[in-house]
């Protein structure tokens, strides 16, 4: 099954997580990483989204910022997010939900 492909933005303040699809305000991927990222605050667009299903970013995940690029991936469902990115070196892991609240 071929799996969606939708340009969004991610955002990482802290422990916080948001992730957002481009003109889309009534999903919201929030959550919230096991530690704090060594940076403030990151904005990361445009990224893509990979999902089947709209539900695929509800639960745990792994990420990495590094290398020139930023990977998330939800291991349950096949879900992931990617996009370019000048910071890094670092690995995290963390959990998210969907927020259908505009």
């Amino acid at each position: 099954q071929q799996q969606e492909e939708i340009p969004g933005w991610i955002y990482f303040d802290g422990k916080r997580f948001q992730g957002r699809i481009h003109g889309n305000t009534y999903w919201n991927i929030k959550g919230e990483l096991d530690e704090a990222l060594p940076i403030d605050e990151l904005l990361i667009d445009p990224v893509v989204f990979k999902l089947n299903h709209p539900t695929d970013f509800d639960g745990e995940f792994t990420g990495h910022i590094g290398r020139g690029e930023a990977v998330l991936k939800w291991e349950k469902t096949g879900a992931s997010i990617s996009g370019r990115s000048g910071h890094g070196d670092f690995a995290f892991k963390g959990k998210t939900y969907i927020d259908w609240s505009p």
